[in-house]
């Protein structure tokens, strides 16, 4: 299989495999372009997790979209708020979890070695920390053009109502 990275900056080969969530090393530095410390990527997870769609996580031709990638050594290089998810399925949704896991199987790969068997997409290449580093960076960049500030608040502006705007105290 062949993925690419949102904006099409690079193509990598990569093979699906079943591996145990806790073989999965989560990526730090680097590798990491994301801080997953804010609160609104704990909110970003916990509604992946209750409400999980296992198609969303199988193969995609995109980077930032469906299994997550690993190395070879398993650092996951795209997909750690996806991994996260997974996680927290399976620790406080067991049905979606158990969904995500009827959806893997048919990679035909058994998962009874398993207690937490993830879908990933493992590299097919060889390459250097540098490589990697930038790979995971390109994976996180946004494939179409995000909204300016002055957009988003007219947007917002267009959702609030009096309530919202009689909830404000000052300060």
């Amino acid at each position: 299989l062949t993925i690419r990275t949102p904006n099409r900056e690079q193509e990598v080969a990569v093979k699906p495999f079943i591996i145990d969530l806790a073989d999965l090393k989560k990526a730090e530095g680097d590798l990491q372009p994301r801080d997953r410390s804010l609160k609104e990527s704990d909110i970003a997870v916990r509604d992946r997790a209750s409400d999980l769609d296992p198609g969303q996580l199988m193969e995609s031709p995109i980077t930032s979209m469906g299994a997550p990638i690993i190395a070879r050594d398993g650092t996951i290089i795209s997909g750690n708020g996806r991994v996260l998810s997974l996680e927290l399925a399976k620790n406080e949704y067991p049905d979606q979890y158990a969904k995500y896991k009827q959806a893997i199987e048919s990679y035909g790969t058994s998962d009874a070695n398993y207690e937490t068997p993830v879908l990933v997409m493992m590299l097919d290449q060889d390459m250097t920390s540098q490589e990697l580093s930038r790979f995971a960076d390109i994976s996180n960049r946004e494939s179409i053009a995000s909204m300016s500030a002055t957009e988003r608040a007219q947007r917002d502006a267009k959702a609030m109502n009096i309530e919202m705007v009689n909830m404000f105290q000052g300060g």
